[in-house]
């Protein structure tokens, strides 16, 4: 749920075509909590379609709320509500041998 309530899973390294392979029922992710130096592509299709946000932080509130989309977030595109909208994620380290890059 949103704030970090209800349900968790612990997701490594990796990409996860659906809902299934997170072990999630699917449109289900309210809130993501992202560790350090890692960003998570979410997307609201199976196998990474459909709209993708790029997020390079955690984030409690997976729908459009005021000030929500300032700061370290990329749409990649369509809409902006991702509230129980997630069907497939991967989630990569950030590549920080640029110091000014996204994310580092």
């Amino acid at each position: 749920g949103a704030d970090y309530f209800g349900s968790c899973a612990v997701l490594g390294f990796g990409t996860y075509n659906d809902a299934l392979s997170m072990h999630f029922p699917d449109n289900s992710i309210s809130s993501i909590l992202v560790g350090d130096d890692v960003e998570v592509l979410v997307c609201k299709k199976k196998n990474l379609n459909g709209d993708c946000w790029l997020m390079y932080g955690s984030h409690n509130k997976m729908g459009l709320e005021s000030g929500e989309w300032l700061g370290l977030r990329k749409l990649i595109t369509g809409a902006k509500d991702f509230d129980n909208a997630i069907t497939s994620i991967r989630v990569t380290r950030t590549d920080c041998s640029n110091k000014y890059a996204a994310g580092c």
